[in-house]
């Protein structure tokens, strides 16, 4: 990081973390974080820190401008390698398109009634991709077993 003097705000930072106290640094783009991030990494550097980014290109651009001191990754990055390797290999899979999945199990076109009293017909592909969606989203949740 290239040296800037540091504004009131980031010494009194600075000086909070060098008295081991736990700090939140809560402002807007471009106040200033990064920079004051950069000067705790600068003066603590014998101790290891990481810079979470919420994408790669920001992850990349941090790891060019912090100290070797600093690990710069996503929170994504983080959290897939602390998940079981079963779980994260099923992320791999290839996916199969609603229309081939529909074919797979049988399912063909569903005429649904409206609120209005029309009916609607789904299409197969419709249809194939209601069931994965549903399929992900209990996946995604906490339930025990898919409801209706």
């Amino acid at each position: 990081m290239k040296t800037i003097k540091p504004t009131n705000e980031q010494l009194d930072t600075l000086e909070t973390v060098a008295s081991g106290a736990t700090v939140k640094v809560k402002a807007y783009a471009g106040a200033g974080k990064t920079s004051t991030l950069g000067m705790i990494a600068e003066r603590f550097s014998t101790k290891r820190g990481q810079y979470l980014a919420f994408n790669k290109d920001i992850a990349a651009e941090a790891k060019r401008k912090f100290p070797r001191n600093v690990m710069c990754q996503t929170v994504h990055s983080v959290a897939f390698r602390a998940t079981d390797k079963a779980l994260t290999a099923r992320l791999n899979l290839p996916k199969e398109p609603p229309h081939l999945l529909a074919a797979r199990y049988g399912l063909g076109p569903v005429r649904v009634p409206t609120i209005i009293g029309k009916n609607v017909e789904l299409s197969a592909f419709q249809v194939g991709r209601l069931a994965a969606d549903g399929a992900g989203r209990f996946c995604r949740s906490a339930q025990d077993e898919p409801e209706a």
